[in-house]
């Protein structure tokens, strides 16, 4: 296991048992989706060794900045998923994000004698009626809105923003 967190099926089975538990105790639940933005030049430029590298290194930085109740996995290549409980504001969750992305883009990665810039651009989708497939597809749409709209930005998922 390369980067040493959940993988994605892992994470949704562990998530869907949180969500119920969340629901019983009136708690909020969000969903978050991030990906390193044009993640392939890098493997491109300077090969899998390096990009695996730069992998572990987002592992590790977004590791210490979860939550012992929070769940963190590998969703696919470069793309990360987040689950969040016990938040209750959309913005905190901005917030808590915000300094997620910020852990990522404001240090350099350093792998050997290179030094690289990444930034990332971040999904957020509150999880409603304990439907985990729904907030990941909705944490996805606003991850793409980040991409399409300039990259290395966070996006909160609302029906009124995406309908």
């Amino acid at each position: 296991m390369l980067t040493g967190i959940y993988n994605r099926w892992f994470f949704i089975e562990i998530s869907e048992k949180s969500i119920n538990k969340s629901q019983r105790l009136g708690e909020t639940c969000y969903v978050v989706i991030f990906d390193v933005d044009r993640f392939k030049n890098i493997n491109d430029k300077y090969g899998h060794y390096i990009g695996d590298k730069v992998l572990i290194e987002i592992t590790d930085r977004i590791k210490s900045l979860i939550r012992p109740y929070d769940y963190f996995a590998r969703y696919g290549g470069e793309e990360f998923v987040v689950h969040i409980s016990n938040v209750d504001d959309d913005n905190l969750v901005k917030v808590i994000m915000e300094r997620m992305r910020l852990s990522l883009c404001d240090r350099n990665f350093i792998v050997g004698d290179l030094s690289l810039t990444i930034s990332a651009s971040f999904g957020i989708a509150r999880i409603i009626n304990n439907d985990l497939g729904l907030a990941l597809k909705n944490a996805d749409m606003a991850l793409y809105r980040a991409k399409e709209t300039g990259r290395n930005k966070i996006v909160l998922y609302s029906e009124e923003d995406f309908a």
